[in-house]
């Protein structure tokens, strides 16, 4: 999909388009068309994601890098060689199971990408994809604007001994 040109690999490890952010689905279709292959595009998404953090900072199961990107692998479901943040997909899965969750989706809620259409998104998103110098305070903005904050779930031993938040 990045390749395709659709958009750019989140911190999330989601693919984050310039109109949806992280909420797409994507499917496949085989045909034996001639098609003319579309080229990689620059949303200026993983600079921002170099700069934010917040999928990281929001994730119960801890499987979001909080650190830089690296091409080395993570665990058997990590591929090497593309420069990307690895999501450890066994920690995000163990933390379902143990949660009795079918997912938290915080990786979602939480990506500064996840806005609706509306003229001020639009702005942001045009000086995010032509300059990482505002970086910084468009995320603070987006903090005061309370935009990504979270509910918070209970691990799943405080579930089991039944504390309460």
């Amino acid at each position: 999909a990045v390749d395709a040109g659709l958009g750019e690999l989140g911190r999330n490890g989601l693919l984050l388009t310039e109109k949806y952010g992280p909420r797409v689905r994507l499917s496949k279709v085989f045909t034996d068309l001639p098609l003319e292959p579309d080229e990689p595009i620059d949303l200026g998404a993983q600079h921002f994601c170099e700069t934010c953090g917040k999928c990281a900072d929001h994730c119960p199961g801890n499987a979001l890098l909080k650190g830089d990107r690296t091409d080395q692998p993570i665990d058997v479901s990590t591929n090497p060689g593309l420069l990307k943040w690895p999501v450890n997909v066994e920690g995000c899965l163990s933390w379902w199971y143990k949660s009795g969750t079918t997912g938290c989706t915080n990786c979602i809620r939480s990506c500064s990408y996840n806005k609706p259409a509306g003229f001020m998104h639009a702005i942001v998103r045009g000086i995010i994809k032509r300059t990482s110098l505002f970086d910084g305070p468009l995320l603070k903005a987006d903090d005061i604007m309370g935009y990504g904050k979270q509910v918070l779930h209970e691990s799943p031993s405080e579930k089991s001994v039944g504390k309460n938040r």
